[in-house]
């Protein structure tokens, strides 16, 4: 049975230790131009480095190959001596790999103290202005890698010692790990009401663990969280709705709805939320535009020809799709110059009485507006007559006063 994940691990570090060979040789160089060395004082440390990093890498690499060689064997014979030979060598590679890692460390360290000395001569010429501790090219920094690099190496040599059953109950346990660190992010999904985001953790975590009660158990806390927040959002909407309708807010209850079903497209009663409020809109229109109409009507009859305009505007603004509105859109016309007439003759009764009571400022300021919105109506034409007379009145009355 191979081990795909320790194969794929030991190709992973393989070329992270190239890389970081390479990473190390390039901030070697950076520093040694940044500190003005010669190329020939660098060249050996750079060889080194270049020689210890490329056998490690090379080494990880090969030995992912020897294992995935060593599992095929495993599986296309019986018996497992070679397999015991196998792990022998792979033990011995790997101490080898140590040996190699310690020199590349002492190396490192040589190469520190050495430039810990030029550091100290530079500072004492120079003021003593010394390296960070993180800048690019410092020894602490090179060797940051190293404590990481070893841990990689003593966990790959430990699995490597391992049987085949060591083996399937250690990558059992990863699976097991991962399984529950992925849900308990979805518990916190579920809780922050990220639906969807618990919905994929939910469904990765069932990759390597399908009818599993754990996962089923979670999946089942999705489901009653999003039913609680389905009726808290239908019972909030519906009594949103509700006020919206009560102030004829057709446009904004509708929008509502709509979006309530759109969220819970599932869900039945926000469905039948949005077909009632759709029929309750069309009853309510109809219904109003036929009362508007019966009261314009009724004012035409009595000759209340302002009201009668006020409910005629009403209807054929609100209402301009209903059969009602057609037939007053026939006579508002009409209807509109009767009100100007009757709104006119009242304000020149108002005119009047103004003038008997001897308010003749109100009157001449009433008599000026009449006039300038009904320029061209008889009441308009008479009151350009008067007014010079009633100016003059008022400026005797004020001269007496």
């Amino acid at each position: 049975m191979r081990n795909n994940r320790l194969i794929l691990a030991m190709q992973i570090s393989g070329g992270l230790v190239l890389g970081a060979m390479l990473a190390l040789i390039v901030l070697k160089l950076i520093s040694a131009r940044q500190a003005s060395q010669a190329w020939m004082v660098t060249l050996p440390t750079i060889l080194l480095l270049l020689m210890v990093g490329v056998g490690i890498g090379l080494t990880l690499l090969g030995l992912a190959a020897l294992l995935n060689q060593s599992a095929r064997s495993v599986e296309q014979t019986p018996g497992h001596a070679s397999t015991s030979n196998e792990l022998g060598q792979i033990n011995e590679t790997l101490l080898e790999l140590r040996d190699e890692f310690n020199l590349l460390r002492s190396t490192l360290a040589v190469d520190q103290a050495r430039r810990e000395e030029d550091e100290e001569d530079q500072g004492a010429h120079a003021g003593g202005i010394a390296a960070t501790p993180f800048a690019p090219g410092h020894p602490s920094a090179n060797m940051a890698i190293a404590p990481q690099l070893t841990q990689l190496l003593q966990e790959l040599r430990d699995i490597a010692l391992m049987d085949e059953t060591q083996r399937r109950e250690l990558a059992e346990k990863h699976q097991y790990d991962q399984k529950i660190d992925l849900l308990k992010r979805a518990q916190t999904q579920i809780h922050q009401g990220n639906w969807s985001q618990a919905q994929h953790l939910l469904e990765k975590a069932s990759v390597d663990h399908q009818n599993d009660s754990e996962v089923e158990q979670v999946r089942q806390e999705l489901r009653i969280a999003q039913a609680n927040a389905e009726l808290t959002a239908l019972d909030q909407s519906q009594q949103r709705i509700g006020d919206l309708i009560a102030l004829a807010h057709w446009d904004q209850a509708m929008q509502l709805a709509q979006q309530v079903a759109a969220d819970y497209p599932d869900n039945a009663e926000a469905a039948e939320q949005s077909r009632r409020v759709a029929k309750e809109y069309t009853l309510w229109h109809s219904a109003t535009a036929e009362q508007v109409y019966q009261e314009t009507k009724n004012h035409i009859n009595h000759r209340n020809w302002r009201q009668a305009r006020q409910h005629a505007d009403r209807l054929l603004e609100q209402f301009a799709s209903h059969h009602r509105a057609a037939t007053i859109r026939e006579q508002i016309d009409l209807i509109r110059d009767n009100a100007e007439v009757e709104e006119r003759q009242e304000q020149e009764s108002r005119i009047q009485e103004l003038i008997k009571s001897n308010h003749l400022s109100q009157a001449i300021e009433l008599a000026e507006h009449l006039i300038e919105v009904y320029p061209d109506s008889v009441q308009a034409t008479g009151l350009r007559e008067m007014l010079p007379r009633l100016r003059q009145r008022a400026f005797r009355d004020i001269a007496e006063s």
